[in-house]
């Protein structure tokens, strides 16, 4: 296997790896147990990790080939905090948590706005 492909391999599984992720991430903020800002993270992450796959993909030759270690080196420093990095959970990042679901606050809400709604009518 030629330096190309392996790096192309090594990308396809982090593009695949990352895909997985988005998908279960997704799946979880549409059941109602994960955050669709974890969702969006994980999905923008996945982009991002496919465009790397392309451009490997469709990228030349190179006219000459760099054997310096400390190309390699900066490369691998650059890409992996990208790939290593997780979201903190909305609990762990601020402390708080919600005390009723999505659904329970909509309806919360709607009941508060139709009970209040003509002091605010009034008001304007």
């Amino acid at each position: 296997m030629t330096a190309r492909g392996l790096v192309f391999a090594i990308f396809a599984l982090i593009a695949i790896a990352t895909a997985v992720s988005a998908v279960v991430a997704v799946a979880a903020a549409v059941g109602g147990t994960g955050s669709w800002g974890t969702a969006c993270y994980a999905s923008l992450k996945s982009v991002i990790a496919s465009a790397f796959l392309v451009l490997i993909a469709i990228r030349p030759d190179a006219r000459k080939r760099s054997r310096d270690p400390v190309a390699f080196i900066a490369c691998a420093l650059a890409i992996t905090p990208g790939f290593l990095l997780q979201p903190p959970s909305g609990a762990a990042a601020t402390g708080w948590a919600p005390r009723v679901d999505l659904r329970e606050g909509f309806r919360r809400t709607v009941e508060f706005y139709r009970a209040n709604l003509p002091r605010y009518v009034e008001a304007a």
